[in-house]
């Protein structure tokens, strides 16, 4: 017995006052006697036994009491490391919620010290608001213990799953609770993902196996059922009907094994057979595995069946080589063949001439008998356009009410004039609608190859001018590019010149055009759209100005404004209105071949305040085809970055399937053209259900742009557009609007 320790000191201390007191008592009680009763002899001969007895029993009773105070002392020390040890949380409260005492484990999950859990109280790590928790307490109260799982806070503000044990008990006259409590947080998530695993796994349209290590089925879900007629039952230890038919292709078969064995994966495109026999294109991949429980080789295929996709390919093919409306070639279809003329073409000896032709005044016919007079009007015009008899020509639809003809082996100018005659004299007789008789004219401008390009895209444009030049001079007659080209050149330069002052003095501005959710109509997104805030015109469209910045190499410069800008404002919008915003910003050809232009674009966003995933790159179809190597790797990119991409004007050019499934995009825009006659024609509402289906199958969101009547909403929505733009919803307004209309939209 150490007298160190201030208990042993009090056990001796209390045996020593006994020591003391029975000593002494003894011989006076002797002389009390004395003084009362004279000869007390006898009981002098007892008191010696007594004192022997109190010397004796004095140290026995300190032995025992030091005894027993080390037996509970041990017993306090298991007590307090078995809560100091727990792996469990347990907390000591008072009746009113105070925390009196917390082990470390308590104090390790809820991420506070003991002493500021004791500050904190109850109400700090359990909401009490929360319907489990209050069902809990009264349970509690009820029976003097309860069972139970809810979520509790921790000091930072995370909330974990915990499970809970609680009882209420008495001591020294007070009521107190004791509480244990696990974090199972892990273990709930883990359920979750398992849960939401087994509903992907029954409900994708996907096809999934499990194959052994021999590629024999073990396991499949219903979409593997459905894409291939075999039951399960039929099928299980069967060797996968596309591994079957890769062994009758040997270099399939090694560019497969090959794959498996040096990547432990293997994505492409198959053939597999129906239960039917009906053989049919796959899409998917498939991956090695390790059993967790078995150790064994496993391999996990995902498949999608494309032949679905290669219809809807073939008929986005058709939409996008003929126009619907009048049965002539699209402009990309026209834009190959004039590629091949041109190729063939012997610059020495003969010329390729392109003739652009829009009609006059066409939209006082849309206005005055309606747009199905008008397009029966256009495909009269298309009609004899084809039937004009140029040899070996090719008439196509440029938009709206503009055709294109390319007549290939012209001799001379005296040919390319005659062919302009021929495409004039189509107009000579007016054409009958609905008893109606519709006289028109058209204007026409002509380049020709070589002398005004040597590129499609060039003529096009050297076309373009000269019909603006015969536009200019009132139309109804044709103009040779050559025509006016010194002056063009000077209005280039000089409105060239312009555009970089403007910029210099960041006099370009974003407006912003609201993209809604097709079902409940919020808004998600703003397009940037430029506008020119003009020092003498006023604000100017892009219509003024984004031609000639691309042509002159300013579009960068322009562009790198514009998103500053757009940025900055809409990062500030965010701030005011509590809302995380979206911006979609468009990039052209040009600036998708400027150096580290990525790593460029995400400075500019940060630096302005928004992040890379608040942030939607569109490009065309055109853009891609231009360099699609190239664009494919800026793309992956700028989404690695946390960018996202969209493909607009989908349907307008190549729409290929082929290149679509390979492109790091995670949207389509649906062309304002399909839009606009979406509601009342067949072939427009045909086409655009097929974008959409295709987007489904690639799991892609699609926007449609340039809606104007709600009778087109109605049917995109109907269609399952995602998300839908146009005059219907808001036109264009400059970043210092905004608030105000998302107040006013959310208020409608």
């Amino acid at each position: 017995m150490t007298l160190s320790c201030p208990t042993n000191r009090c056990v001796l201390a209390v045996c020593g006052l006994y020591a003391l007191a029975g000593l002494t008592a003894i011989p006076l009680i002797e002389l009390i006697v004395i003084q009362i009763f004279g000869d007390v002899r006898p009981l002098s001969l007892a008191a010696g036994p007594g004192l022997l007895f109190v010397s004796v029993s004095a140290p026995v009773l300190a032995l025992g009491a030091w005894r027993l105070h080390r037996e509970h002392l041990a017993v306090r020390r298991r007590y307090e490391a078995l809560v100091q040890h727990s792996l469990d949380g347990l907390l000591l409260t008072a009746p009113d919620g105070r925390i009196l005492t917390a082990n470390p484990a308590a104090c390790q999950a809820l991420r506070y010290t003991e002493r500021e859990l004791q500050g904190a109280g109850r109400a700090s790590v359990l909401d009490e608001s929360d319907l489990a928790v209050q069902a809990f307490l009264a349970e509690r109260e009820a029976k003097g213990q309860a069972r139970g799982e809810f979520w509790a806070r921790r000091k930072d503000g995370r909330r974990i799953r915990v499970e809970v044990g609680s009882a209420l008990f008495q001591a020294a006259g007070d009521t107190f609770t004791s509480m244990s409590f696990r974090d199972i947080t892990d273990r709930v998530v883990e359920t979750y993902r398992a849960q939401l695993a087994d509903v992907a796994f029954d409900k994708t349209s996907e096809c999934i196996g499990v194959l052994d290590s021999k590629l024999r089925i073990i396991w499949a879900n219903p979409a593997f059922e459905r894409v291939t007629g075999w039951r399960l039952t039929e099928i299980i230890g069967q060797v996968a009907p596309f591994y079957r038919l890769l062994e009758a292709e040997p270099e399939s078969l090694r560019a497969f094994e090959h794959a498996m064995e040096s990547q432990g994966y293997w994505t492409g495109e198959l053939t597999s057979r129906r239960a039917n026999g009906e053989l049919y294109p796959l899409a998917g991949a498939v991956t090695r595995v390790i059993n967790d429980v078995t150790g064994e080789v496993q391999y996990v295929a995902t498949f999608t069946d494309t032949s679905l996709l290669e219809e809807y390919e073939a008929q986005l093919s058709r939409a996008g080589r003929h126009d619907e409306a009048t049965g002539l070639a699209t402009r990309w279809a026209f834009e190959e063949s004039c590629e091949t003329a041109l190729a063939k073409a012997d610059p020495q000896h003969e010329s390729v001439g392109l003739y652009l032709l829009n009609l006059d005044h066409f939209g006082h016919v849309n206005q005055s008998l309606g747009h199905a007079a008008g397009d029966r009007c256009l495909r009269e015009v298309a009609n004899r356009l084809v039937e004009a008899d140029i040899p070996a020509s090719v008439v196509a639809r440029h938009g709206g009410d503009s055709f294109l003809i390319m007549v290939p082996s012209l001799r001379s100018q005296e040919d390319t004039g005659l062919i302009a005659r021929q495409l004039k004299a189509v107009f000579e007789q007016p054409v009958e609608i609905d008893g109606s008789s519709i006289a028109l004219t058209a204007s026409i401008g002509i380049s020709v190859f070589p002398t005004d390009g040597m590129t499609v895209d060039a003529m096009l444009r050297a076309a373009e001018s000269a019909l603006d030049s015969a536009k200019a001079d009132g139309g109804d007659d044709f103009r040779y590019y050559r025509e006016g080209a010194e002056e063009r050149a000077r209005e280039f330069v000089s409105k060239t010149s312009e555009i970089r002052a403007g910029i210099r003095r960041r006099e370009f501005a974003p407006y912003f055009q609201p993209i809604v959710d097709a079902v409940t109509g919020s808004v998600e997104k703003f397009e940037v759209l430029a506008r020119w805030k003009h020092p003498t015109r006023g604000v100017l469209g892009p219509a003024e100005f984004i031609g000639v910045a691309e042509r002159s190499g300013l579009i960068g410069d322009l562009s790198h404004i514009l998103l500053e800008e757009a940025a900055r404002e809409m990062s500030g919008l965010c701030d005011r209105v509590q809302r995380r915003l979206v911006i979609t910003f468009n990039l052209s050809a040009r600036q998708l071949r400027q150096e580290m232009i990525a790593n460029h674009l995400l400075q500019v966003v940060i630096d302005n305040g928004l992040a890379a995933n608040q942030v939607v790159f569109e490009i065309t179809e055109s853009t891609i085809m231009d360099d699609p190597p190239t664009t494919r790797r800026i793309l992956e990119e700028l989404r690695g970055y946390g960018f996202r991409i969209l493909l607009d004007d989908f349907g307008t050019g190549y729409s290929s399937l082929n290149y679509l499934r390979r492109l790091p995009v995670d949207g389509l825009k649906i062309d304002r053209s399909f839009v606009a006659r979406v509601a009342d024609d067949v072939t427009d509402a045909a086409i655009v259900k097929a974008i959409l289906a295709v987007a489904r199958e690639l799991r892609l969101r699609v926007v449609a742009e340039g809606i104007e009547e709600e009778q087109q909403a109605e049917c995109l929505r109907r269609y399952g557009c995602d998300q839908l733009q146009g005059f219907l919803f808001a036109k264009p307004m400059p970043g210092e609007e905004l608030e105000h209309y998302l107040t006013e939209t959310a208020e409608r």
